[in-house]
């Protein structure tokens, strides 16, 4: 999976609408997003959580760790614990903005967060709130497209330094 990750670190190409996830892989990618609501900023529980439930780490970058399933139907990136701000974003092969709304359910829950305006023309259902002592970002990207990938991603951006 060489560099095919790298886009969460550096912007993700959007592309066309997704068509709809294959319900398991779906069901796959929540448990990941709920891993990462439950561990994350801490990297290292978020890791050991991921690769508990059968995540393998397949790339790392020195910025980002980047965790397959499922025949890298879904791909997990996390920030390294060097990052500036925490963050967390699941990608879905196929999954569209409306099945990634559902899967950002933990995130919203466990930090009590508020609908704001979409950060961009390829974000919807964005929200803002406060996660174990600060403020975080939680929004769907459209579409992400990375080169093993394609489809709706869930991100959680913290917004302090950690």
């Amino acid at each position: 999976m060489k560099h095919a990750v790298l886009a969460f670190g550096l912007g993700i190409a959007t592309a066309s609408v997704a068509v709809a996830a294959d319900p398991a892989v779906l069901a796959e990618g929540a448990k990941a997003v709920a891993i990462c609501a439950e561990n994350m900023p801490d990297i290292r529980k978020t890791k050991a959580a991921l690769n508990d439930a059968g995540f393998r780490l397949d790339e790392s970058d020195g910025r980002l760790h980047a965790y397959t399933r499922k025949g890298a139907r879904i791909v997990v990136g996390i920030t390294t614990p060097s990052a500036r701000k925490p963050a967390c974003m699941t990608v879905v092969s196929k999954m569209t903005p409306t099945e990634a709304q559902m899967l950002m359910q933990p995130w919203i829950k466990a930090s009590h967060a508020q609908p704001i305006k979409a950060l961009s023309k390829d974000h919807s259902f964005s929200h803002v709130g406060s996660f174990k002592g600060g403020p975080v970002v939680i929004s769907v990207v459209n579409h992400a497209e990375l080169k093993i990938v394609r489809g709706a991603a869930v991100i959680a951006v913290g917004l302090n330094n950690q």
